[in-house]
């Protein structure tokens, strides 16, 4: 039975998660068009930094439910985690097998099964399980908002390495303000979706410019240039999700309710009200969206006479059509 002493603490969460970001880098480093998107056995840093170049049923496993786990975190998202788990799926269909099973180690160099052959139940079942696991996993990450404040926990884990790491290299007070400055904002909590993706967006154009400036003096701050140039890249991704997906929320944005509504948009009018919930994938690829599945602008636009509203519905239109 469990009490309310068996919680964890903030403080713990709080450390865990950085060690979660420190955990995923192995992968973020590792597992790429290097290595055919499967995951490296392990990284051996005593003696000699060295890479073991092969892998297993219960690697991959294990690199699919960290991808998940990546997602769940905020430190991928989830167009990253399809893009690059397809391509291990791709690579999968390559490999040798026995009987439908995957083979116990495989050569990362050329993905040639090694010496000697067989297949283990225990990492055949481990990999089964991971499956079974990704797949419960992907359809409910389907069912969620594609933009939540939850990712802001992933970006402020990230940003907080950065400074652990400024901190260890004695950066410059200036770039220590301009990192602080990004986790004041993070913690805003914004309370809708537009707020976070205007946050978002002002968070992607002050990381540009700390990264740069991390890049500048590399050499100096090695470790902090490359957590400036991971979260860099980690907010650039949430970016291109709200260029894909949420544009047309921006844009719907720009009018008033009551603008709306005094250009007889009813139904764009209760969709402006929704604007606080991002939707999910799945209520995209099904039209679900609030009353925009009634909307038609050929059914309007013959009634709009101002101009400007026209080329406005056109833009609104169009984004979301896409």
């Amino acid at each position: 039975i469990r009490t309310a002493s068996d919680k964890l603490s903030s403080r713990d969460i709080h450390m865990l998660r950085r060690v979660a970001r420190r955990t995923w880098r192995y992968f973020a480093d590792f597992v790429g068009p290097d290595t055919a998107w499967l995951p490296p056995d392990n990284y051996q840093v005593s003696h000699q930094n060295q890479l073991a170049m092969r892998t297993s049923p219960t690697n991959i496993g294990m690199w699919m439910l960290s991808a998940l786990g990546a997602t769940d975190f905020g430190y991928l998202t989830l167009d990253q985690m399809i893009e690059q788990l397809s391509r291990t799926m791709s690579t999968l269909k390559e490999l040798e097998r026995h009987e439908g099973h995957l083979l116990n180690w495989y050569s990362l160099k050329d993905r040639a099964a090694l010496s000697p052959r067989y297949v283990s139940s225990v990492d055949s079942g481990n990999f089964i399980a991971a499956i079974w696991t990704l797949e419960q996993g992907i359809d409910e990450l389907l069912h969620r908002p594609i933009l939540s404040s939850s990712i802001l926990g992933g970006l402020q884990d990230s940003t907080e390495i950065l400074l652990e790491e400024l901190t260890k290299e004695n950066a410059a007070v200036e770039t220590h303000q301009l990192v602080l400055e990004i986790i004041d904002i993070i913690q805003q909590c914004p309370p809708g979706t537009i707020e976070l993706i205007r946050m978002v967006r002002t968070i992607d154009t002050r990381m540009k410019a700390i990264a740069a400036l991390m890049r500048e003096d590399a050499g100096t701050h090695a470790g902090a240039a490359y957590w400036a140039r991971q979260l860099e890249r980690q907010v650039g991704a949430w970016v291109e999700v709200i260029d894909r997906y949420l544009i047309w929320m921006e844009i719907l944005a720009e009018q008033s309710e009551s603008e709306l509504n005094d250009a007889g948009l009813n139904d764009l009018l209760i969709t402006h009200r929704e604007l606080h919930n991002a939707p999910s994938l799945q209520s995209l690829a099904t039209g679900q969206i609030a009353e925009l599945h009634r909307f038609d602008p050929e059914d309007i636009a013959w009634k709009m006479s101002d101009p400007e509203l026209q080329a406005w519905i056109e833009q609104f239109t169009e984004s979301y059509s896409h």
